[in-house]
């Protein structure tokens, strides 16, 4: 039954008549994997983990408290980022 307000009523229970509607959240636009943001730039991942060396790579900062590192004879475009503590580091091409 139906009652003059536009409320439908089913033994002793009530609701509106009102059509709904379902949202779902959108599929993502793009799938960039890991990122980190560093410097005020967004890096993405570029790759496996390769074993650090200090001859090797020059640090410039760290990321949530994991040490970055360039390559002293590498891109200003890729950053190298710690694993895990004396560890390997992965690296990060600027998105």
């Amino acid at each position: 039954m139906v009652c003059a307000c536009g409320v439908l009523v089913v033994s002793g229970l009530s609701r509106t008549t009102e059509p709904t509607t379902v949202q779902s959240v959108p599929r993502p636009t793009t799938n960039t994997g890991i990122t980190v943001v560093f410097e005020g730039a967004r890096w993405v991942s570029a790759g496996i983990a390769v074993a650090f060396s200090p001859d090797r790579f020059s640090p410039i900062g760290d990321y949530h408290g994991f040490p970055v590192y360039r390559e002293k004879q590498g891109s200003a475009d890729t950053i190298y980022v710690t694993v895990v503590a004396d560890g390997p580091v992965a690296p990060y091409k600027r998105y």
